[in-house]
């Protein structure tokens, strides 16, 4: 009794809360074969509804399903073989027959095959009596199938009509339902399903577990289409990715591409994630011009892209190491000038940005700039295009007596050596500047160090 008075008083509840009222009149509720007849009595008087030996159906689904699936799913027959009897099949064309079964027969099975899978008997039944309306065969009558209706299923441009094949449709709606899980993990579906079947693991990796719902099982028997048509289990893909000397093998790698690459993340190094991108970035490219440009996939020719690609991006890559965290570090200038380190660097998706920084011989932040310009040069001509920028900027600023710092050995050697060429991490500062100038276009810093996103003056 107390929990019937505690489902009364959330249905009162409920009923404030959203302003709609129960009706008692419809609602029905069962006991199971171990509560007492006495009990049984006493609820259904305090909560004044009828009691049933078990609910036949839930928003149109049965609510039990037995050891006989066709017998539940019989009353899909009736339904379709009421729609098609109350046609006269005589005074319908032959596309006022297309138009009844493709938007009245077929559609009658779509809310139950999205949440079921249909025995493959109750399929055949349903598709031999829309095969049977098409040639016009009645009752007991015999017709003439001048094709078979496995050819009827097949699209127009394939010599059919474009009818469902129903076993096909019932596995692709259930596949519709796991990628919809998969990419709604907050839904409270998914949430059910997980603590109850896979609590540990994946949803495409999850047992079936032991005596399980038969949506469940419906669910399971269509994670195969979606692991057959994963990316991952194209030949194309997988040469690549094999050819490509990564250590991590297909079988390693879940549907869930955002999570794996998380995963990836966290247990791989950063070597290891530059070539897992760069694999990634061509696959889609040559992807695409298939699918757009009809170009074929060569494998060779998407390993070299990630190659280049790989070696250009990290030639480009500003140093995040803090000072004094290696061997190379920044030397102050001879006593009472000043060192400018300036570099060039790909800043955005299209441009390039130069950056300097100013100290005095005790290594105190003096002045910084960025520039940024919306096209890329040759990277041996930005860093001179860099150079001259700074050369400007301190001719402006009156800044005399000055140690000018460059990390390109090619723009030095030009210079016949007329200036000191440094490790790359003792330029960290000037390179961030450059790589991050699209933010901070033409800007200079005065008295207090630039604090950008890759920029901690140290």
């Amino acid at each position: 009794m107390v929990e019937a008075d505690h489902a009364l008083a959330t249905i009162k509840r409920y009923e404030e809360a959203s302003g709609q009222r129960v009706n008692f009149d419809k609602t029905e509720l069962s006991f199971s074969q171990n509560v007492p007849e006495q009990l049984c009595t006493q609820i259904r008087n305090r909560m004044e509804v009828k009691v049933v030996d078990s609910h036949d159906k839930y928003l149109g689904l049965p609510t039990v399903i037995g050891r006989s699936k066709k017998a539940v799913f019989l009353k899909v027959q009736e339904r379709m073989v009421k729609k098609l009897k109350g046609w006269k099949e005589k005074f319908l064309s032959r596309a006022g027959k297309e138009v009844l079964l493709k938007s009245v027969a077929q559609a009658i099975p779509i809310y139950l095959m999205s949440c079921f899978r249909l025995p493959e008997n109750v399929c055949s039944s349903m598709a031999s009596l829309m095969a049977n309306f098409w040639w016009g065969q009645k009752n007991s009558e015999k017709k003439i199938h001048w094709m078979s209706w496995a050819n009827l299923c097949k699209p127009k441009a394939s010599g059919g009509l474009g009818f469902r094949d129903f076993k096909s449709f019932n596995e692709a709606l259930l596949a519709k339902q796991v990628w919809r899980l998969i990419q709604n993990e907050e839904s409270i579906l998914f949430k059910c399903l997980k603590a109850r079947y896979f609590p540990r693991t994946f949803l495409l990796s999850a047992p079936v577990g032991f005596r399980p719902s038969y949506a469940w099982r419906s669910i399971c028997s269509a994670r195969n289409l979606i692991k057959e048509e994963s990316v991952w289990k194209c030949h194309w893909v997988r040469q690549v990715w094999f050819a490509s000397s990564l250590s991590i093998r297909s079988g390693d790698i879940q549907l869930e591409i955002d999570k794996w690459i998380q995963q990836l993340a966290c247990s791989v190094g950063g070597e290891i994630m530059d070539q897992i991108a760069m694999v990634l970035w061509s696959i889609w490219k040559a992807r695409n011009e298939s699918f757009f440009k009809k170009i074929k996939p060569d494998v060779c020719k998407s390993l070299d892209l990630a190659i280049n690609l790989r070696t250009e991006w990290l030639c480009h890559q500003p140093q995040f190491e803090k000072m004094g965290s290696s061997s190379a570090v920044w030397t102050p200038p001879p006593s009472g000038s000043m060192k400018l380190n300036f570099d060039a660097g790909w800043a955005g998706p299209r441009g390039q940005g130069f950056g300097l920084v100013v100290r005095d011989d005790k290594g105190a932040f003096q002045v910084a700039a960025s520039h940024y310009e919306d096209h890329r040069s040759d990277p041996l001509v930005a860093e001179a295009l860099s150079f001259r920028w700074a050369l400007k900027l301190a001719a402006e600023w009156n800044l005399d007596n000055l140690v000018i710092v460059s990390d390109c050995q090619q723009l030095v050697t030009a210079f016949h050596q007329c200036y000191s060429f440094p490790s790359l991490k003792t330029n960290v500062v000037a390179h961030a500047l450059a790589a991050e100038s699209h933010l901070y276009p033409d800007c200079a810093w005065w008295g207090d160090p630039p604090v950008t996103p890759s920029c901690r003056f140290a």
